[in-house]
């Protein structure tokens, strides 16, 4: 056996919050094995809370929401 065969890979660096969002686009199997890692949920949920809040803020200001 040769010794190519038992090296162990050696280990990548943990991704940043902005990289796993960028490579959830770009290269979603990175982003996937990095998660097994680590599963923090809250820049997702910050993201999507910030979309959302803006999503209500334009249909305000094109269509009104009555009060």
């Amino acid at each position: 056996m040769s010794s190519a065969a038992l090296a162990v890979p050696p280990e990548q660096k943990p991704l940043s919050e902005v990289e796993r969002v960028v490579d959830t686009f770009v290269a979603p199997s990175k982003t996937f094995t990095d998660l097994r890692r680590s599963s923090n949920w809250i820049v997702p949920w910050l993201l999507l809370a910030i979309a959302t809040i803006a999503l209500v803020f334009v249909v305000d200001k094109k269509l009104g929401i009555e009060r």
